[in-house]
């Protein structure tokens, strides 16, 4: 993939231009390129910010320019890595072309910077979950208040019925 030109820069190797080809074809038949309309381009000047429609113009950028450094799980154009921690993505060195040089304790340092992200985002998450609780409740409350409202409402009109039939039975009572 990175093995592009010949020395002297003297053309494309047609290894290379194999592989941008087949590239292309797997990326724009992705679902997420469906999706947003294109792929994004992982040429040394786009780094997978813009999504370009046009496979010719991705094929162009990625034969003047190359592929951006270490891009080897294309992620960003349909290729799944699965559902990893950060942990075990740095552990084994995704998104590099070799295995991760880690020391031992910046190992530790990796895995608990994951925890304390793990926590943040159970606590946010629990937060919501309580808020929409407390809104469920209000809600309730509410529509309970209501519905005593409508049946004490309904309650005297059907008091008052009674008394109206009770009068009008009492005018033939002659």
């Amino acid at each position: 993939m990175y093995d592009r030109t010949y020395p002297g820069r003297r053309g494309l190797k047609p290894n290379f231009e194999e592989g941008v080809k087949g590239f292309i074809t797997w990326a724009f038949a992705q679902e997420c390129c469906l999706s947003e309309g294109g792929v994004r381009c992982p040429c040394l000047k786009c780094e997978c910010r813009p999504i370009i429609s046009d496979p010719e113009e991705v094929e162009r950028h990625l034969k003047r320019r190359g592929f951006i450094k270490n891009y080897w799980v294309w992620t960003y154009n349909g290729e799944q890595t699965g559902d990893r921690t950060l942990f075990n993505r740095v552990a084994s060195g995704e998104g590099t072309s070799r295995p991760t040089q880690l020391t031992p304790e910046m190992m530790e340092t990796v895995r608990q910077l994951a925890l304390t992200e793990a926590r943040r985002e159970t606590a946010e998450r629990e937060a919501a979950l309580k808020a929409e609780l407390e809104e469920m409740k209000k809600r309730q409350h509410d529509m309970e208040e209501q519905m005593r409202q409508f049946m004490q409402s309904m309650s005297r009109n059907q008091n008052q019925r009674t008394t109206e039939d009770d009068e009008d039975d009492d005018e033939f009572d002659v």
